[in-house]
This record gives C-alpha cells, structure tokens and sequence, in this order.
C-alpha cells in the first residue's frame, strides 16, 4: 500500500518545498511483505549509492511495530496517466529534445540496472543489511527490471506545467543474480521465475529470462511514448485492436506486441503493431524536415527493439548509444533554431537579447537540459551521460 503523507518542516532535514507530501509504501506483516521489504531496499540501496537521475530513489526506510515502511518522493503522476490524461507538446525542436532527452534517459537508467555488479565481501561479517545475500563469497551480482510498463514510468516536474522527467521505478519485480567472477559474461539467470506485466512480454519469455527481455518491454513502452507524442487520439484504439487480435485467434485475450504465426510455433510481430508503425511514419511527415529525420530514427530504434530472435534484439549498450546520438542531434537544433531566432531582426523595436526573450528561449531556459535531477537527488549534477 503507497499513501501519500506530510512531515513537519521541524522533523527532518530535506530541502526543497517544506509544503511538499511524499510517498510512504507500508509493507504490512501478512504474507511475504516483510520479506519483500527487505528485497525491495536492498535493491534501493543500490540504486541510492548509483545516484542516476532517471532511476527513483528512496529517502529511507525503516521497522516499526513489526511493520515496515519506506519514504519516497512523491510523482505527480505516472506514465500511463500521464499519457491518457495529458495532451502531448507541440512538434517543435525544443519538445522533440525533451522527448529524446526522456528516452535516453530511461535507456540509460536500465542500463544502469543491467551494469549493477558488485563483488561480495570476502568475510561475510563485512556484509551489512543493506547488501544482497548471495550463494556464496567472491561472487558478482548483476540484475534485470523485468516489469518495464508506463505504470512503472514515474514523472517528476522541475516547474510547474512543464514538460517533466521520466524515472524508472518499482523494483518489486527486479531480480538480482550472483554468478561466479569467472563466468560473469554470461547473460542469462537459469530458472528465473516469471514476474512483470503480459502485454510487454517478449516471445521468448519462456525461455531462461535474460536482458534482452527488458529490451522488449522498453521497446514497447518507447512504442506508446510515441503514440502519445504523435497520434494521442488513437492511443487506445491501438490496445484495443491488440486485444481484438488476440480473440480471432483463441479464447485467451492478451494485449501482447506479438503473436504465433497461424499454424507453428514461430512468433511475429502482431500486425496491428505493423499497421501502427505505418500510421506513425504517415503521420510524422507532416512535422518539419529536421524533426520528421529525429522522430523517424526513433521509430527505427524501436523496431530494432521489436526484433523477434533476441540475440539479435539491441543490447542496452546499442541503445544507450543511439538515443544519446539523437538526444545530441535534437539539442544542436534547439541551438540553431534559437540561433536564428535571435538574429532574425525584431519586428518590436527591441532587440533579441532583450530581458523577456523570444518564446523559444523560454521554452528552452525551462526546459529540462539544465535540470536533469529531481528532489531528493543532487541538485548541482546536470547529466548523466553514459
């Protein structure tokens, strides 16, 4: 259970808004809560000490009464709301940046997971409470999300109203593996169990989970960030056809981005995801040159995530990569546009470097280039770039 609370300004020592509520998830004593609070802020606890801004971090945990909570910033909403609720900006440079900014960032913040490693400590009277327990010493330990979805997308505003940060988040899924220094290379977690949300699941998902899962999941959220941004209207028209495929095959209804070709067992990409990649590309020629090339390499990033064999499906390094390429391109062009804005000749009498500024450079002094962190964060770190 997740509620949101105040504390009084005199019983802590947090920055920011002394007005502002958090969020405080209550791990009850029934069933396994209490060994899934233990999970969870172990695995917190790494996150804390990795201090990426697009990965949501706890202010603190504790027991009391035998029952368990943990304090965490509060969102002003999650993604799936946000999509669903909210209109999309405008196709200008400065939105696209933002948008691109939000991709790299989430890729980077899973990438960050699927690097977590840590070497356990040789004398176990070294480990403390806020490390993970594993099979035996001088092990690495590396992890998955596993539950990538729009729900777990949490949105945090710098300003008011304005274009917010996307943070990963929920890690009651995630899964943290030991595995031998000497065999550390190897991707996969033998016999993990099956945890996360159908919609995003990968075909293979039967198969020994590995990283590549993650890739798919994100893939397919990076898919409806784009229908939000593009064609918001149809958005839920498009999981509605999902769903609607998936009757004319069987009684059982899922809203999966594939399917089982009639008659084998081999997996396709559902055709309703086809028909939308087309309505997309359809759509976004209507937007200026610059921003219909950005978005349109989008598109090909995430049909490269939609590769059926995974081990031919992106790494999270790939994909890191190319979004941190685009997210470059797209703020050179804020830079130009805001360029030639300023030395187009001022049809008020004032000059472009007049004190109120151009609405561009509004958008853009507001805009989330500068502000990558969010409370609790480090507020003087601006980037995370890897």
């Amino acid at each position: 259970m997740v509620k949101a609370v105040s504390i009084d300004s005199s019983h802590h020592y947090l920055t920011g808004d002394p007005d502002r509520t958090y969020a405080l998830k209550i791990f009850h004593t029934t069933g396994n809560q209490a060994e899934d609070f233990k999970r969870e802020i172990c695995m917190l606890e790494r996150i804390f000490h990795e201090g990426h801004p697009h990965l949501v971090t706890h202010i603190t945990g504790r027991t009391q009464n035998q029952e368990h909570y943990i304090l965490y910033p509060r969102a002003i909403r999650n993604l799936r709301s946000h999509m669903n609720g909210h209109d999309p900006p405008a196709h200008n440079s400065v939105n696209v940046a933002w948008l691109l900014r939000q991709f790299h960032g989430l890729a980077s913040a899973l990438r960050s997971i699927h690097e977590m490693k840590e070497e356990t400590p040789t004398n176990p009277s070294q480990a403390s409470s806020s490390t993970i327990a594993v099979e035996s010493q001088n092990h690495f330990v590396f992890g998955y999300h596993h539950d990538i979805k729009p729900e777990n997308i949490l949105l945090f505003e710098h300003v008011k109203e304005r274009n917010p940060m996307f943070k990963l988040s929920d890690f009651g899924a995630r899964r943290f593996h030991s595995m031998p220094k000497n065999n550390f290379d190897k991707r996969i977690q033998q016999g993990s169990a099956l945890c996360g949300t159908l919609a995003y699941f990968c075909p293979e998902y039967e198969q020994p989970k590995s990283r590549k899962f993650d890739i798919w999941a994100l893939a397919c959220v990076y898919f409806e960030m784009m229908m939000w941004f593009c064609l918001p209207e149809r958005l839920e028209e498009f999981h509605v056809k999902r769903v609607e495929q998936s009757r004319q095959r069987s009684e059982w209804e899922d809203d999966c981005y594939w399917r089982l070709v009639p008659g084998t067992k081999i997996a396709e990409l559902r055709p309703v995801v086809d028909e939308f990649f087309r309505h997309l590309q359809m759509q976004i020629v209507n937007d200026p040159e610059d921003i219909e090339g950005l978005l349109s390499k989008v598109l090909d990033q995430i049909k490269a995530g939609f590769t059926i064999n995974p081990a031919k499906r992106p790494t999270i390094e790939e994909l890191c990569s190319e979004f941190d390429n685009l997210r470059v391109e797209a703020e050179l062009l804020v830079y130009q546009t805001e360029r030639d804005l300023r030395s187009q000749p001022s049809t008020r009498g004032n000059s472009p470097s007049s004190s109120k500024g151009s609405d561009l450079d509004e958008s853009t002094r507001f805009s989330p280039t500068q502000r990558h962190h969010t409370f609790p964060e480090d507020q003087t770190s601006s980037s995370y770039d890897r």
